[in-house]
C-alpha cells in the first residue's frame, strides 16, 4: 500500500524488455530533442546556462 494520499495505480507486471522496448525510443529522442542537438545559436542548453552564469558573474568583461 502506497503511503501517498490518494494516489492508486493498478501494477501491472510485464517482461522489463517489453517496457524498455516501448519507453526507451520516445525518451531517447526527447533527450536528444531538448539537450544534444545545438540550437540555432549553435549552443546547446547546458552552454547557454554557464555562459550566462558567467555574465552575471562578470567573468565575461575584460581580456
Amino acid at each position: 500500500m502506497s503511503n501517498v494520499i490518494g494516489l492508486h495505480a493498478a501494477v501491472v507486471e510485464q517482461p522489463i524488455t517489453d517496457t524498455l522496448e516501448t519507453n526507451y525510443m520516445p525518451y531517447a529522442m526527447s533527450v536528444i530533442v531538448s539537450r544534444a542537438i545545438p540550437e540555432i545559436d549553435g549552443f546547446k542548453p547546458s552552454h547557454r546556462k554557464l555562459l550566462y552564469t558567467m555574465y552575471k558573474m562578470g567573468l565575461l568583461t575584460g581580456a
